[in-house]
């Protein structure tokens, strides 16, 4: 009986509550990287310190934590799949420890590889300093943790300062690991909306030269000022190297602040370089720095570890130097992650030999001890895992906490600064919370760049407008133009009922006055400065419709009214029906209809529409601004559309303005030859003629061919117009006006020759008088024929046929010679 008491006793204890005994050892393994692309071996004294906590806190009652043999290697995939399976016993046959869990592996690289097939073994892995977003990924890493944020962070940190800083430039030289490729990605996708250009160059991670990248983006057209160095801290500092001079003030050095402390020395970073230690340091002076590694915000306050996180990393900093370790960012993060264990894995002992874990349904058992985990038991992993995403603590780094995807939940991106061999905290963004840059203590714009804020590079695109002092003279004399036309068409009312005035059609002088009128408006708009794209696009439409409207009016008006001379003139008999002005009225109206049907089409016919298009100033250039290196680049807008139906509408409506042109030379011409003297002041209409067809021309030229230069064109265009509007009203109406003046009720108007186009006008009323003078003498005499007739009918009685025709030859001869 008392031996079966002794076995049942000894069963019940088998299955009872792990013994608290202190021998009891749970051990995790740890694979550290310790070259290569990163060097995480600062993490080592981290850990080392959170053990020794742990242990004296007895915070695992009745357990303590080790570690097995430290793995160390470089940071790529092969070395940490080597590392992990010679971890292991179920690789090699030496009989081994089994390990509860992984801390593994301090690089995105070697953390990815490691940790895509460690949980098949049903291990959970953990890190304190990897950023890489596809560890996310709970499909492919489903038992991963870190203490530690993704690289959201780092792209938002980025892009906060270069806003804050207004750059709009912003080149990223990115190598190819799935960790930079999707900050860039990340940062790319945030920017978007907003004015900013991020051009990127990628290149594989075995690239040692970089000659290239600084002769494409350096001191070149392109000449980028703000560079992101999107790598790791080898790669970075072999770029920097390559760089030489291209350093602050002029250039902007944007680095990921999770870098290995003294990272550009050859002590730390694997590579020869052609640079010292020393050139590099100082080639880092005023360099920014972005990471979001966890800092606790509150270094005085107690962790749960007892200490303060101030005093953590004085022990820290202690057995580092003593270990002889280089100095790791996320020291605290690391130091953190071993605790973040050694809490998940306290209650999970207290789960032990119960149900309602959520994890019966798996393979294995809750009936061991800790220490005597297995890898085949799905179970108790399963349990521990749930402990371990449920973590919540102070510590080291500020509250750990993971989310969904076991990723430390952390808001907040640091931005430092290498100010005169010290690293500087200049403050802060809050990426959960879409918070821009926010500067802590004192820095300021000022503090962080004494000398001004540096240029991203980008050229100083300028829209040049007129000068001012000719738009002051062009609108003076504009104006001076408009109350002219004013006044003469005052003029032309008043003393319409004038010989001198009605007899040059006073109604058909109004078209020409508001011809005239466009012309001046015309050049208030082409001067106008205006500032927006479609403010500009409005402006160009208003100038075709002022500058060719006017002016056809104008010269439609002169036209018809000198085809109403030489249709006249031109008669050899007498004229049935003499043009009205009526008549010249609907001639005016359709020369100047067709012109507004054409500008009607290239006002509504998107095609034709005026496109307003940037183009270098010619005449101010490019230039470097005084004080700085930035290139100034001048452009101005031109109205041109380079569509082809567009060049052949222009082509259209130059074609039409040069036939008026034609048609009212050849009239000048013919006009010349008329012999009526009061019709020889018909040479001021001529003259008008000439000047139009000069200025036109010149109109053509220079809108074309001295397209950039935008004062010298403009001024031109809008003194030919000038000429054009001011000689229609000097040789229409000034010689009216003198004529008035010197014979006021047109007493001497068939007598004088100074009237001007009044004369040329007169020429109707005087070719008349002429014809009707000529035709009742030729009455008269026919009159007188026919009574000597009658008269020699009556004395002569006996009449021949041949003296009838010889009395009849006499009389016409008569009737002839007189």
């Amino acid at each position: 009986m008392t031996l079966i008491s002794f076995i049942v006793a000894m069963w019940m204890t088998s299955l009872a509550v792990p013994c608290l005994s202190s021998s009891r050892t749970i051990y995790l393994a740890r694979i550290t990287a310790f070259g290569g692309s990163y060097n995480a071996s600062g993490m080592v004294p981290a850990e080392d310190l959170a053990i020794e906590h742990i242990n004296t806190r007895s915070i695992l009652s009745g357990y303590t934590l080790a570690f097995t043999e430290l793995q160390k290697i470089n940071c790529d995939r092969t070395a940490a799949f080597n590392a992990f399976f010679s971890s292991f016993p179920f690789v090699n046959e030496v009989k081994r420890t089994n390990v509860i869990a992984l801390v593994c592996c301090g690089c995105s690289v070697a953390t990815e590889a490691v940790a895509e097939i460690s949980h098949r073994w049903n291990i959970s892995q953990i890190t304190g300093s990897v950023y890489s977003d596809a560890l996310s990924d709970r499909t492919r890493f489903p038992s991963f943790f870190r203490v530690f944020p993704n690289s959201g962070g780092l792209a938002f940190g980025i892009l906060s300062v270069i806003k804050y800083f207004n750059w709009t430039r912003v080149l990223f030289l990115t190598q190819q690991e799935s960790l930079f490729i999707k900050a860039s990605n990340d940062f790319k996708h945030r920017a978007n909306g907003l004015n900013l250009k991020a051009t990127e160059y990628q290149f594989s991670s075995d690239q040692n030269n970089f000659t290239s990248i600084i002769n494409t983006y350096f001191d070149t057209q392109l000449d980028y000022r703000v560079i992101v160095v999107n790598t790791y801290s080898d790669v970075a500092r072999k770029i920097l190297c390559e760089a030489k001079n291209k350093k602050h003030p002029k250039y902007v050095w944007i680095i990921y602040g999770w870098y290995t402390e003294e990272w550009w020395t050859s002590r730390v970073s694997q590579g020869t370089v052609n640079c010292t230690d020393e050139e590099l340091y100082s080639f880092l002076d005023r360099a920014l720095l972005v990471s979001s590694i966890p800092k606790s915000i509150e270094p005085d306050k107690a962790t749960i570890s007892g200490f303060t996180a101030k005093q953590i990393e004085q022990q820290y900093e202690e057995r580092r130097m003593n270990g002889g370790y280089i100095s790791f960012i996320a020291s605290e993060a690391a130091y953190d992650s071993i605790w973040a264990i050694a809490l998940a894995l306290n209650k999970t002992a207290a789960q032990l030999n119960t149900n309602g874990t959520g994890c019966e349904y798996l393979s294995g058992t809750l009936n061991i001890t800790l220490d005597n985990f297995t890898y085949d038991n799905a179970r108790l992993a399963c349990v521990f895992k749930n402990n371990l995403a449920s973590t919540n603590f102070i510590g080291a780094s500020g509250n750990v906490t993971f989310d969904s995807k076991g990723t430390l939940v952390l808001s907040l991106a640091q931005v430092l600064q290498y100010q005169q061999g010290q690293k500087v905290y200049l403050g802060y963004s809050d990426y959960k919370n879409d918070l821009g840059f926010i500067a802590i203590g004192n820095q300021t714009i000022q503090t962080i760049y004494p000398g001004g804020v540096p240029s991203d590079g980008t050229p100083r695109n300028m829209t040049s407008t007129f000068l001012s002092g000719i738009v002051y003279a062009y609108y003076t004399v504009a104006s001076i133009g408009v109350l002219l036309t004013i006044g003469f068409g005052a003029f032309n009312f008043y003393f319409r009922e004038r010989k001198i005035v009605k007899i040059t059609s006073p109604a058909l002088n109004y078209f020409i006055l508001v011809g005239v009128l466009m012309m001046y408006i015309f050049i208030f708009i082409n001067m106008m400065q205006a500032t927006t794209v479609q403010t500009i696009r409005t402006t160009c439409i208003l100038k075709q419709w002022f500058s060719i409207c006017g002016y056809v009016l104008a010269f439609g008006t002169i036209l018809a009214k000198m085809w109403r001379i030489n249709y006249i003139v031109r008669q050899t008999h007498p004229l049935k029906l003499l043009p009205k002005d009526w008549h010249l009225m609907i001639i005016i109206m359709v020369i100047t209809g067709i012109a507004a049907l054409v500008l009607l089409l290239g006002s509504v016919v998107p095609k034709l529409t005026p496109s307003p298009q940037l183009i270098m100033d010619k005449e101010m250039g490019t230039y470097q601004e005084e004080g700085s290196e930035i290139q100034v680049h001048r452009y101005i807008y031109t109205c041109n559309n380079d569509s082809s139906p567009s060049y052949y509408w222009f082509i259209l409506l130059e074609t039409y303005l040069g036939v008026l042109q034609i048609v009212g030379i050849v009239m000048a011409f013919q006009s010349r030859k008329i012999k009526v003297a009061i019709l020889n002041d018909s040479v001021y209409v001529g003259a008008l003629i000439y000047i139009s067809s000069i200025a036109t021309a010149a109109i053509v030229l220079t809108n074309y061919g001295l397209d950039g230069y935008l004062n010298v064109k403009e001024c031109l265009i809008s003194g030919a117009y000038f000429v054009l509007a001011t000689a229609f009203l000097g040789l229409v109406f000034i010689p009216k006006a003198i004529s008035l003046y010197r014979d006021p009720m047109g007493e001497n108007i068939f007598k004088s020759t100074d009237d001007g186009i009044a004369a040329g006008e007169n020429a109707t009323s005087t070719k008349m008088k002429e014809k009707k003078h000529l035709q009742m003498r030729e009455d008269s005499k026919h009159q007188q024929q026919q009574q000597q007739q009658q008269q020699q009918h009556s004395t002569t009685t006996t009449t021949t046929t041949s003296s009838s025709s010889s009395s009849s030859t006499s009389s016409s001869t008569s009737s002839s010679s007189s």
